[in-house]
């Protein structure tokens, strides 16, 4: 992929996370320094749905980054994201004043679904037991792509079933990035899902995980879960 194709799948990603609509040239022209006219953008945008990079959802429409896409994105494009320092802080206050476990998870998670606004799950396996808390189901409901609902439904449903299968995923604190159809459960192939095993000084293994839309913010979701898992190493 050549620097101007960088330039316009990277703007399309951009724009696509903030409005959830298919992407023009005209658009990319207008909101982005692209120094193309929007005949080269369209011819670019061309060549990349070619390459698999985006399609096109029905005639005359815009583009829409792919799961090749948004892999070539986060592992060639995106840059690193730090929280802001009230984030900081607030992580710091609601998770490092208790050390008590088997109340911080369930919090965790709510703060995870807050601060992301997307589906997040905590998870606590006590003497090979396993314990999951999520919060933030509501979220993917409202999101665009999930308008019927049915597909979010099939998520939670095996959630309820299945979900210690999240900790055969991970593996110690490797943190694990799945776009769409990379994602290891098929229940969740419409998702992109980040999520991180942990290991707390208490000897107990934990596990974060945020589902969300393909369009998720990649950047800020990664430097959310990876500032939770630095605090908990202390718990």
């Amino acid at each position: 992929m050549n620097v101007r194709q960088q330039r316009i799948l990277e703007a399309i990603i951009k724009e696509y996370i903030d409005t959830a609509q298919p992407v023009s040239s005209g658009i990319l022209n207008k909101k982005f320094r692209l120094s193309a006219s929007p005949a080269t953008i369209r011819a670019e945008m061309k060549k990349m749905e070619k390459e698999g990079y985006l399609y096109q959802p029905y005639t005359s429409a815009g583009r829409i980054p792919t799961d090749k896409g948004y892999r070539f994105f986060i592992n060639s494009l995106m840059k690193n994201k730090e929280l802001t320092i009230r984030e900081q802080e607030v992580l710091q206050q609601n998770i490092s004043r208790d050390k008590e476990v088997n109340r911080l998870m369930p919090k965790v998670a709510g703060l995870l679904a807050d601060m992301s606004s997307n589906l997040a799950i905590s998870g606590l396996l006590d003497f090979d037991e396993p314990a999951f808390y999520r919060a933030g189901a509501g979220r993917l409901l409202r999101e665009p792509e999930f308008g019927g609902g049915n597909q979010i439904a099939e998520i939670l449903d095996y959630l309820d079933r299945n979900i210690e299968e999240l900790f055969d995923i991970v593996q110690d604190e490797t943190l694990g990035i799945y776009i769409g159809q990379e994602n290891p459960i098929k229940q969740m192939k419409g998702l992109s899902m980040i999520v991180s095993g942990q290991r707390l000084k208490s000897g107990n293994r934990g596990l974060i995980a945020i589902l969300g839309p393909l369009r998720m913010r990649y950047d800020r979701n990664i430097a959310l879960i990876e500032y939770i898992r630095n605090l908990l190493e202390e718990i």
